[in-house]
């Protein structure tokens, strides 16, 4: 039924979104997963790492203009310097 109500582009797009939504989910729980193993805590500064590095991502893609994979790389960056600053 539902395959009538949309059109292959969308649900090709859906599918797409959701393997990606599910990878980058995915790659989350693998990390607090090795944090968890090895330290034997749950460590909330990686979800804000993986939180900030996502939101500078943003911040240079739609705020300051620069292309999509720049923006990844300067945003990564700028998050590594950050947290090498901090310990």
């Amino acid at each position: 039924m539902i395959f009538g109500v949309l059109d292959t582009d969308t649900v090709a797009q859906l599918t797409l979104n959701g393997i990606f939504r599910g990878t980058a989910y995915g790659i989350l729980g693998v990390g607090f997963a090795l944090i968890l193993g090895v330290t034997g805590r749950f460590h909330f500064a990686y979800a804000f790492t993986y939180t900030l590095a996502a939101y500078m991502v943003f911040t240079f893609k739609e705020r300051v203009g620069l292309p999509f994979w720049i923006a990844v790389v300067t945003g990564i960056v700028v998050v590594e310097r950050s947290l090498c600053r901090a310990s």
